[in-house]
């Protein structure tokens, strides 16, 4: 991770828990995202995430991917079908994680202070 200190950095597991990050992602995000953290959790139920991220439709269309993605490739699992569940009822979107497209429409970008950005 440290060749990535240029860039704020998020290595996420295939239920999207946080499993290392860089100083610069916690500056960006302003959210500490601590390892085993969840950032789906974060970004769909948490209105400081949207407030936070300026494209933040990108994030949860590429969020929604990432899911879909992992149900289809382990349909039983138990946490991550939890997971979704709770994303579709706790989200106050009122159903962005069931109508979000399945992918990036343009490239992620988030606000750093200390960069001047």
């Amino acid at each position: 991770m440290a060749v990535l200190d240029h860039v704020p950095t998020l290595l996420l597991g295939r239920r999207s828990e946080v499993l290392a990050r860089n100083g610069l992602l916690r500056e960006a995000l302003g959210w500490p995202a601590e390892p085993g953290a969840s950032f789906v959790r974060w970004l769909f139920l948490d209105p400081a995430a949207c407030e936070r991220i300026t494209n933040w439709a990108d994030f949860a269309a590429s969020a929604v991917g990432a899911l879909r993605y992992e149900i289809g490739r382990r349909p039983d699992d138990r946490h991550l079908a939890a997971l979704i569940h709770e994303l579709r009822h706790g989200d106050p979107d009122g159903g962005t994680i069931n109508g979000s497209p399945s992918g990036p429409r343009s490239p992620n970008t988030l606000p750093i202070p200390s960069l001047g950005r």
